[in-house]
């Protein structure tokens, strides 16, 4: 009996726990909707971009609300040709390469895996992987040699992207460093990182992270996912420091973009310290009021209300 209502209480909490962050995930959608909107009617003019690396599930949800915004646009980047010319039909790319971007230009091997989801130029790492359910996903159904290029050589001019969506299975560091000046002139990245070698040789979460923290980016998001339980991968989002904008277009469209990642509490951040010459006061009141934010203030004391007290003899604090 008891263990039954242990049962009953489990997935009572499940089912609570579930209705909780859907709730919560309607909301932040409910607000970023609200701040398209605004931005629609106050800012019309206001171009947003978008380059998606390995394009080929679309823009699968994360930035579906953006297309609303009267001034965004996106590329996409999809070695399958097939996949690319499909993507392209679908009306939400203005344009799509079929080609495979890495760190240099020439030709790479490409582990085609049985998920093709999985595949990368780096090689399934089967001895992390046999442990876990999911390991037949990355199982190597053939190798191919292709050509890839650089995002450098892809865009070589004036060309620069808001934001950069990355899913290149293990390839993220590479793809960065052969695009560099495309990320230093972004405003926001999202891309998935490991904490193991899910594949050889690949760059881990740590030089991901000390990489775009060197670029002048802030991480905002990280979305964990498990394999079998043990975490082993996640989605993560970085926007560029608030110090580094320089025009109240960049505030604005860092404010889209960590909303879009469902970060209020960041947008409270960037309305507070972004300087009034980009924002103005009453442009910033605006933004809070529609959001329904109060605007975080400084705090002073901790909670509980201590704080400390010196001591006039310079003999320490009490």
């Amino acid at each position: 009996m008891l263990q039954a209502v242990h049962s009953f209480t489990k997935r009572a909490q499940g089912f609570v726990m579930r209705r909780y962050h859907r709730l919560k995930d309607h909301l932040a959608d409910a607000r970023l909707r609200k701040l398209i909107v605004f931005i629609n009617g106050q800012y019309p003019e206001l171009k947003v971009s978008l380059l998606d690396v390995g394009a080929r599930k679309g823009l699968e949800g994360r930035y579906d609300e953006l297309t609303k915004l009267k001034g965004f646009y996106a590329e996409g980047i999809e070695p399958d040709k097939a996949e690319a010319k499909a993507l392209l039909a679908l009306g939400h790319y203005r344009k799509v390469h079929p080609v495979a971007v890495a760190d240099e230009t020439g030709r790479k091997r490409l582990y085609v895996t049985k998920v093709l989801g999985c595949t990368s130029i780096h090689k399934p790492n089967t001895r992390n992987l046999e442990r876990f359910a999911i390991s037949p996903w990355f199982e190597t159904q053939s190798e191919l040699e292709i050509s890839v290029t650089t995002l450098g050589a892809l865009y070589p001019g004036d060309d620069r992207f808001d934001f950069i969506s990355m899913d290149v299975q293990g390839a993220e560091y590479e793809v960065i460093k052969g695009g560099e000046k495309l990320l230093d002139q972004a405003l926001g990245v999202s891309l998935e990182v490991h904490f193991f070698e899910v594949y050889e040789g690949q760059k881990l979460f740590p030089s991901m992270h000390e990489l775009c923290l060197k670029k002048g980016f802030r991480l905002i998001n990280m979305s964990l996912n498990n394999f079998d339980g043990e975490i082993a991968e996640a989605e993560c989002a970085y926007v560029k420091n608030h110090q580094l904008l320089k025009t109240k277009e960049d505030v604005l469209k860092c404010i889209l973009f960590s909303l879009n990642w469902q970060n209020r509490a960041y947008v409270e951040n960037l309305l507070r310290n972004a300087s009034d010459k980009l924002l103005s006061p009453l442009e910033k009141k605006q933004i809070l009021e529609v959001l329904k934010l109060k605007g975080k203030q400084k705090l002073s004391l901790w909670p509980d209300g201590l704080a400390a007290k010196v001591h006039g003899d310079g003999s320490g604090y009490k």
